[in-house]
């Protein structure tokens, strides 16, 4: 009768563990597709090309501009200077470069740009 007894509360709370690690697999999934590092303000220019603008010192205006969700992105300045760059890792936020030193790492509205390696610039994104 007690390995009766033993044998049913053994039961019950692998019955219990289970139920926690179905909840558990769907709070991952949400907390995962709430970490997209998309930017929050995005110019929608249509539905496969997005748009950032940024202003730095001095009202320079730099855009990017992305076909792929930010995979791959053209920087451009006021000048018709434009770079191509692709995704870099980072620990925070986005973060784009390209080979010649050009990078742009950015997070909440703020970031900063490199055109000549190790000459940051910062740079606010403009809302649309």
């Amino acid at each position: 009768m007690k390995y009766l007894f033993l044998a049913l509360a053994a039961g019950v709370f692998l019955m219990g563990c289970n139920s926690n690690m179905a909840k558990a697999s769907k709070n991952t999934t949400t907390d995962k597709s709430s970490e997209n590092l998309k930017p929050k303000q995005i110019i929608n220019i249509t539905e496969e090309q997005q748009l950032l603008k940024f202003i730095g010192p001095n009202n320079q205006t730099y855009i990017l501009r992305t076909t792929d969700n930010f995979e791959t992105a053209e920087l451009s300045d006021q000048s018709g200077k434009t770079y191509r760059l692709k995704g870099a890792v980072s620990a925070s936020g986005l973060r784009l470069a390209n080979s010649q030193g050009v990078s742009i790492h950015f997070k909440n509205g703020e970031g900063i740009l490199e055109l000549i390696k190790d000459q940051p610039i910062n740079v606010t994104e403009v809302k649309p």
